[in-house]
């Protein structure tokens, strides 16, 4: 069966699905205060809940979210994958684990992967814009909090199982999920696990015949209890977690002589980019011999990690308070780099605890709602061995924050204010210390019922981070030489952007446009020197080594970022029994630093449609095809990437195969075409692209 003929069996599920409950329309965004509706909000928001985030969870958040309007994948091979959203990555883009942060070191470099897995997640929400003021002035991207109910918010009328696994044959991927929830009288528990495994990643054969990703397998699990205590006043409890996780970082140790990594021409030509011939070395196809010299390329991360988590609500608890909500965690992370899976070369400690207190109070004056709050977060970061590349710290936070709604006829304004301090103290420098300032004003018109409007100004203050002030060193994992600047400044972001929304029975739209200008950005520039093992007193502007790293010079310069995101809905044909709609949308953003230089890895251009089925209150079915146009606007002395089509099918069927007991079973053909895709967001682009074709399978059993 060729892949015309399937197009018309398999068209694809939507982002909304017809066939969704108005309650399942517009679900609730916890990560506000005021726990708003979708239509509510002043903010471009994404969630994903239910069937929709079954069918599109995955090992990493940045793959589970990547459809998503605006939002891209930061992948570093295929088990580390971070969210990009407008641009903005790593420390600009915060992942919280119900509302707090995740504590880990993911934002220390782009190969350390998230602890916070979306494979147990209830609810995914992404917020851009003043809302992101809530959480952290240094999230301009916005945030991405994964929502579980490790901590139960109420106590089920009976128990809930929830058993899900799934079969990628892309990696040859095993998931399995469990969940469990439970409860008697005013006490419910919660009980969670997973177990991940894949091999390496499967790619389009390149001109050399290799048709994979070398060292790009892993190998995680992870475990939870939680329990609360649930009565009228409020609720009180405890979580606790272990995850351990070991995967493989790829690299580009054994790539051909280094003198031609300069050179952007040839970065940009597609016949380049498939010309791997060092990668199809003999070594790296043999799995079975870990103790093989690749030079310094088989780097391997062994995370460990358990946390502790604390929830307390209080209901109407003084007056004029309306709910009194505590949040702290604490986070004894380590992972170590395994240099050839077994030595290890660099070892990161990470011991974090964060608190955050949030009361929502009742309508006084002309406020209607509003939370204030405060936030402090502690981070003990320890890296040690011959490879250290920035020096222990400890980092201490301070936030003040506030939010109010006011309405006023058919408008509605938002006022958000964050003021935070910051603490620095690396050894064997002076301490630093900053202070960032953010604000935000929106106001949202009601045109008509079916229609909204908003306009949204922030201004945001982000203060530099360790690894941007202290780095110097090696770093093999990335394949980098890290230089760090201790004298950086706040960076400073004013953002104007414009929403457009509209929900009809023939039409539903989304346009966004946005513009933002940073003064003091900071950037990892890519000096276009290398660092030879042979002359380690200097850069070098030619290597021929295969132990030369590629030299990063942390750098702070104005910037200017630009672009939209728009999605158009509307119904194709429907009757009592089966109903048919198309999606078109599409998503820009331009990236340019004072210097004329472009911001190192930025997205591209991406537009496309999604047919959507949904008919006899069980079939749902999908057809995305995807255009993203080549990025020729790469950083200095990086590489262009190749334009890409990528078609993705899903079809999935829901029924009740007894009494309570409901199942759901997909089925995913992804890059159909076999394309092979090189993700402009990556580090690693030239050495690692996307999974080629494959297909998932899974079930979903819930009783």
């Amino acid at each position: 069966m060729t892949a015309r003929s399937l197009i018309p069996l398999f068209l694809s599920f939507s982002q909304i699905s017809i066939a969704n409950s108005t309650e399942e329309l517009e679900p609730l965004i916890i990560s506000t205060p005021l726990h708003k509706k979708v239509a509510e909000t002043l903010h471009p928001i994404n969630i994903l809940s239910g069937d929709n985030l079954t069918l599109k969870q995955a090992s990493t958040i940045g793959e589970t979210l990547k459809q998503e309007l605006g939002i891209h994948n930061m992948s570093f091979g295929a088990n580390v994958g971070q969210p990009v959203i407008r641009g903005q990555m790593g420390v600009r883009v915060q992942v919280l684990q119900n509302g707090l942060s995740s504590l880990d070191a993911s934002g220390v470099s782009p190969d350390h992967a998230n602890s916070t897995s979306p494979l147990l997640a209830e609810q995914i929400e992404v917020l851009r814009g003043p809302a992101s003021l809530l959480y952290g002035s240094g999230a301009i991207g916005g945030i991405v909090n994964i929502i579980d109910n490790r901590i139960p918010t109420y106590v089920p009328e009976s128990s809930q199982t929830s058993f899900e696994q799934r079969y990628n044959s892309s990696s040859n991927l095993w998931n399995s999920a469990l969940k469990h929830k439970g409860g008697t009288g005013n006490l419910a528990w919660y009980i969670d696990g997973f177990f991940h495994s894949n091999d390496n990643v499967s790619i389009p054969k390149d001109s050399n015949g290799l048709d994979y990703v070398d060292n790009t397998d892993a190998q995680s699990w992870s475990g939870t209890l939680g329990s609360s205590w649930v009565d009228d006043w409020g609720m009180l409890g405890f979580s606790v977690n272990y995850l351990d996780n070991n995967y493989g970082v790829p690299s580009n140790a054994e790539e051909e002589d280094h003198d031609d990594h300069g050179d952007d021409d040839d970065h940009g030509d597609d016949d380049d980019h498939g010309d791997d011939d060092d990668h199809g070395d003999d070594d790296h196809g043999d799995d079975d011999d870990a103790e093989k010299d690749h030079g310094h390329d088989s780097v391997r991360i062994d995370l460990k990690q358990i946390r502790y988590d604390l929830k307390a609500e209080l209901h109407d608890p003084f007056s004029g308070i309306e709910t009194l909500k505590f949040r702290f965690a604490y986070n004894d992370y380590e992972h170590a780099e395994l240099e050839k899976g077994l030595t290890v070369g660099t070892q990161y400690d990470n011991q974090g605890i964060e608190a955050r207190l949030e009361a929502v109070h009742k309508p006084f004056a002309f406020i209607d709602h509003g939370a204030w709050g405060f936030q402090t977060q502690h981070k003990k970061l320890t890296v040690s061995g011959d490879e250290a590349f920035f020096p222990a710290s400890e980092i201490q936070n301070y936030a003040f924050f506030m939010v109010e709604d006011m309405h006023f006829g058919d408008i509605a304004y938002e006022l958000g204010l964050r003021v935070e301090q910051q603490n620095i103290s690396a050894v064997g420098f002076s301490n630093k210390h900053h202070t960032p300032v953010s604000a935000s004003l929106s106001a949202l018109w009601n045109a008509t019922d079916n229609s909204f409007l908003s306009l949204a100004f922030t201004h945001s203050q982000r203060a530099p981070n360790v690894q941007e002030l202290f780095s110097y060193g090696e770093h093999f994992a990335t394949q980098s030489y890290e230089l760090g600047d201790e004298n950086l400044k706040l960076e400073t972001s004013y953002n104007l952007e414009f929403s457009f929304k509209s929900d009809f029975d023939w039409v539903n739209t989304e346009l966004n446009v946005f513009h933002n200008w940073s003064k003091n950005y900071i950037t990892q520039e890519n000096t276009g020197k290398w660092f030879d093992h042979d002359h380690p007193n200097k850069f070098v502007t030619n290597c021929a080594s295969s132990e030369c790293l590629a030299v990063y010079q942390t750098e702070q310069q104005d910037a200017r970022f630009y672009g939209f995101e728009a999605q158009l809905g509307f119904p194709l044909w429907q009757n009592s029994e089966h109903q048919f709609s198309v999606d078109l949308f599409s998503d820009f953003v331009r990236g340019k630093l004072s210097s004329g230089n472009n911001v190192p890895r930025m997205p591209p251009l991406r537009y496309g449609l999604q047919f959507n089925y949904a008919g006899l209150n069980a079939w749902e079915s999908t057809l995305r095809l995807t255009r993203a146009e080549s990025q020729k606007y790469a950083g200095e002395n990086d590489s262009q990437t190749p334009g890409y089509l990528l078609l993705d099918i899903g079809i999935n069927y829901t029924t009740r195969i007894a009494d309570k007991v409901d199942a759901l079973v997909f089925i995913k053909a992804n890059n159909l075409l076999n394309e092979t895709i090189r993700n402009s967001t990556s580090m690693i682009r030239d050495i690692a692209p996307e999974a080629g074709r494959g297909a998932e399978i899974g079930f979903r059993v819930d009783f």
